[in-house]
């Protein structure tokens, strides 16, 4: 039977075409990421003039990413020979955790796409933000450490409620949980660090779980921001969860001062930390609103204002915010 005769010969057929066609050209959908299906050194001349991602040496590396509806898109990155630098597979590699001895093995691994007037590109960021989430959802041991650290957290808010009523227990809960803060942090941030290769600045969380008063609030700023990080959220893109978090820190103080008529202790707890979390929040937010937009807050202006002023900087903040984003 003749090729032409052949329906299974035919649907291969027009199963080749549709590769080609989606391989190398623009495409109407865009698409957040996929898996590499094929990969092959081209001369840079070959790259499409418009393409978005300036190829400056001889050579590129074309790799075809599938994406979850079957179809495959190209994108391009530098591919350096002798006498020529770039970083781009290096920060290919990296995203993907892996050595240059490993590359064979990129074949399949999923990676995150950044579409662009129809072309799309591999985001490195993302990519690694999107494998560290991966790594730790399958990781339980993760789940233990980071129960320590809200353990430790909890401990400290205990500690204040009773502070009036039992006065001596609740101190010993204050010191346990200022020395418990610190310490799970260290434990829980080296853990994340050896299972998903994000740092997250263990130092600087440490040193802040040693500053009394502030160490709950500090911990629970980690444990948000730990979230952040390991939910896939890359530098470049907003974050949602740091925008709710600053509209807790806006509102804890007024829900606090209605629990007071219920009890004192828990009212006073709810402001106090609530006010405490608040210029954590900013801060955070507004690193994650300066890596997608093109407004450039002063982080530590505004949380330093979000300490002192409370809801009148943090609203003034979200009104900023509001502007930059629309």
């Amino acid at each position: 039977m003749s090729k032409h005769g052949d329906p299974d010969a035919q649907v291969d057929e027009f199963l080749e075409l549709e590769q080609e066609l989606s391989s190398g050209h623009k495409t109407r959908r865009t698409y957040e990421q996929g898996n590499v299906a094929e990969a092959a050194k081209i001369p840079a001349s070959e790259v499409p003039d418009d393409y978005p991602v300036p190829i400056e040496t001889r050579r590129a590396l074309q790799l075809n990413v599938e994406t979850p509806d079957g179809e495959t898109v190209a994108t391009y990155l530098e591919w350096p020979e002798e006498g020529e630098e770039s970083d781009h597979i290096d920060q290919l590699l990296d995203a993907l955790g892996r050595s240059h001895d490993e590359f064979a093995n990129v074949y399949g691994d999923r990676v995150a796409l950044a579409a662009e007037d129809g072309w799309h590109g591999i985001d490195a960021e993302k990519t690694a933000a999107m494998r560290g989430a991966e790594r730790a959802s399958g990781d339980d041991s993760l789940d233990t450490s980071r129960n320590l650290v809200a353990g430790a957290v909890a401990l400290g808010a205990l500690g204040f409620v009773l502070t009036q009523p039992l006065a001596t227990v609740g101190a010993w809960l204050a010191i346990l949980s200022w020395a418990a803060v610190p310490a799970t942090i260290y434990y829980d941030a080296n853990r994340v660090e050896d299972a998903t290769g994000w740092s997250p600045e263990t130092t600087r969380w440490v040193v802040g779980g040693f500053v009394p008063i502030f160490n709950v609030s500090v911990g629970l700023a980690y444990l948000v921001d730990r979230h952040v990080r390991l939910s896939g959220t890359a530098p470049g893109e907003v974050s949602e969860t740091w925008f709710k978090g600053v509209l807790v820190g806006l509102l804890a103080p007024l829900v606090g001062t209605g629990l007071v008529l219920v009890s004192t202790a828990v009212g006073a707890l709810v402001f106090f930390y609530g006010a405490l979390f608040l210029p954590f929040a900013v801060y955070f937010d507004a690193e994650y609103v300066e890596d997608a937009t093109d407004w450039d807050p002063n982080e530590e202006l505004w949380a330093v204002a979000s300490l002192f002023l409370g809801p009148l900087a943090g609203g003034a903040y979200l009104l900023r915010r509001s502007q930059a984003l629309d």
